[in-house]
């Protein structure tokens, strides 16, 4: 709770992940919170000593596991950005069903707006909802 009033107050929040351990389950929920509360993170990789004096990893060895890290986490807020587009577009095809379900089908199959005026594209009547064809 006290993470969840300090990320309302901030512009921008630091992510440390251990260049040893990686991406964790709480560095998905910190970066998903942040992602929320509409603050911009900064991924620090932390303890980048340990990966020479522990696990005796040569340059190339510790250059691939540092970008593992940056790529899990870009993945991590690249499917927040997906969820979001979903879902902003679920609410732009709702919008439009809506805004179709205010048409009538005209005899002849044209479509009839509010003002009962006709449209050129043909339609076709379904269980009572308007379904436009393509022409």
């Amino acid at each position: 709770m006290q993470v969840s009033t300090a990320v309302r107050l901030s512009d921008g929040g630091l992510v440390v992940v251990d260049a040893v351990e990686g991406v964790c389950i709480q560095t998905h929920a910190v970066i998903k919170q942040a992602w929320q509360e509409r603050v911009t993170p900064c991924l620090v990789i932390n303890k980048l000593d340990r990966l020479i004096t522990e696990i005796r990893l040569s340059p190339d060895e510790a250059y691939e596991r540092l970008q593992r890290i940056v790529d899990e986490a870009n993945a991590i807020v690249s499917s927040l950005q997906a969820v979001d587009f979903l879902r902003a577009a679920d609410e732009a095809a709702d919008a439009a069903a809506d805004d179709d379900a205010d048409l009538e089908c005209a005899p002849g199959g044209r479509l009839l707006c509010e003002r009962r005026r006709p449209h050129r594209s043909r339609c076709e009547c379904r269980l009572g909802r308007l379904t436009r064809l393509r022409t």
